[in-house]
């Protein structure tokens, strides 16, 4: 009994690692250019050129149906309206454009999440638009975000989707962008990050800018 008394127990998880999920891209009904089609992708951001491209978001959302749940962030609200045939979707309004707010709400993933969906595997993340969050961004926020989203992916083995709007909405915030490598407000350090980034030409048709 004594040396039941000094075991110690670990969570499993610690010494578990997940397999890595990953999306296939483009979604029906979209075309990639500069790419390749049909390709695996686990971190990918999206440049939407135009507000009315969001498409691509929705018809990810749909062709993830039925694998697990996918855990999306709008701190815009109207982005990503339900479906009453959608069951696997879990929205949540982020009422704040600090993007130190919104790491610390995806710190706290998947405590925050209803009790139904913490039975299912939690296939990925999409969090939109962080072109809102820029504007109000502390020294050091892109690298906790980041550091946060790293965390999630090996505990998880979720993907993750981020989306910003392209250079036309930053300028019109009054903003001033000092690099144009990528059509988009977030620093390099961020996108450098990813796997994968897209720009949205049209409705239906991506750029593959990495």
């Amino acid at each position: 009994m004594d040396i039941i008394a000094r075991c110690k127990v670990y969570p499993l998880g610690k010494y578990i690692t997940p397999a890595q999920r990953s999306l296939d891209l483009p979604p029906a009904g979209h075309t990639i250019t500069n790419g390749k089609p049909h390709s695996t992708h686990s971190r990918v951001h999206i440049i939407v050129k135009d507000i009315r491209h969001g498409q691509i978001i929705q018809d990810i959302l749909t062709q993830s149906a039925g694998h697990g749940c996918v855990l999306v962030v709008d701190n815009y609200g109207n982005n990503h309206p339900p479906s009453a045939k959608d069951t696997h979707t879990v929205r949540h309004l982020v009422s704040s454009t600090r993007v130190e707010d919104l790491t610390a709400y995806l710190r706290d993933v998947p405590s925050q999440l209803p009790t139904e969906a913490r039975t299912m595997p939690l296939q990925g993340i999409i969090v939109d638009n962080l072109s809102l969050c820029r504007r109000s961004r502390g020294p050091g926020a892109d690298a906790q975000l980041l550091e946060t989203l790293r965390k999630l992916q090996r505990r998880y083995g979720c993907w993750v989707v981020t989306v910003s709007y392209g250079i036309g909405f930053a300028t019109a915030g009054g903003q001033q962008l000092a690099q144009t490598a990528y059509p988009t407000s977030l620093p390099l350090q961020y996108l450098n990050e990813c796997d994968t980034v897209l720009y949205t030409e049209t409705r239906s048709q991506c750029r593959q800018l990495k």
